[in-house]
């Protein structure tokens, strides 16, 4: 049995996904999103200015920002692919991708942007979670552009496993987790430490969206630790094909 751990709106589309090509899912969000409601009239301001682009670092951010505004002619640039093909498929007309081969991490969008633009385009809008990966508004305006952020969704997180996956690990029933952010893993990590299961971990098989991904959980004794060779939900099905 695989492991889904994506927040809900993910996790259910993936495990669809992974039944069809013959696997047994179980789902346990380790993280929870939730859109920031009272932050539409902040958006919608800004929007109207308009920024030169806004830019989205998670598909939560895309998934926020489509609740919140009906615009979808604004030039957005995403972190990598997820983010990208999200932006897509909720009509975002204009959709710039931070190059791959920069590592699809803050300081590979910060480096896109430096390159691709210039700071006399404008002000660039970071809409993103009370939480932000990395210091992107600051490595903006250090290198010389115009940036804001606006957070317009929230994010929780489990603070323990259920009884029902604890049974799971404990008799052997699941074969492999998948772990989509370093945040993911971070928590994933600390909540095997609570439960004190960490040791049926060695029958596991874990895989990684990207190398910061599994940093996270290096320290965990897993039968593998797989990694995609590129941040991609085509790439981490793959990973999962060859393996089993």
């Amino acid at each position: 049995m695989l492991l889904v751990t994506r927040p809900l709106p993910d996790s259910i589309p993936l495990a669809t996904t992974l039944q069809d090509m013959g696997f047994d899912v179980c789902i346990e969000p380790i993280i929870s999103i939730t859109t920031k409601t009272k932050q539409k009239q902040s958006l919608e301001d800004l929007l109207a200015k308009p920024p030169y682009a806004v830019i989205l670092t998670s598909a939560n951010g895309v998934r926020a920002l489509a609740e919140l505004s009906e615009e979808r002619d604004i030039k957005i640039i995403t972190v990598g692919p997820a983010s990208y093909e999200k932006a897509l498929e909720f009509g975002y007309k204009d959709v710039d991708m931070a190059n791959i081969a920069y590592g699809g991490d803050v300081k590979g969008l910060v480096r896109h942007i430096k390159e691709k633009y210039s700071p006399e385009d404008g002000m660039f809008l970071h809409v993103s979670g009370q939480i932000t990966a990395g210091e992107l508004m600051q490595s903006l305006k250090n290198i010389g552009f115009q940036a804001c952020s606006l957070p317009i969704y929230k994010t929780s997180y489990a603070t323990a496993f259920s009884s029902q996956l604890i049974g799971s690990f404990e008799e052997g029933e699941i074969e492999a987790v998948l772990l989509y952010s370093p945040r993911t893993a971070r928590i994933f990590k600390e909540l095997l430490e609570q439960h004190e299961i960490g040791q049926h971990m060695q029958k596991v098989d874990c895989y990684c969206l990207s190398q910061n991904v599994a940093d996270k959980i290096s320290e965990i004794s897993f039968k593998n630790i797989y990694i995609a060779k590129n941040p991609t939900q085509d790439a981490m099905l793959g990973l999962i094909k060859d393996n089993n």
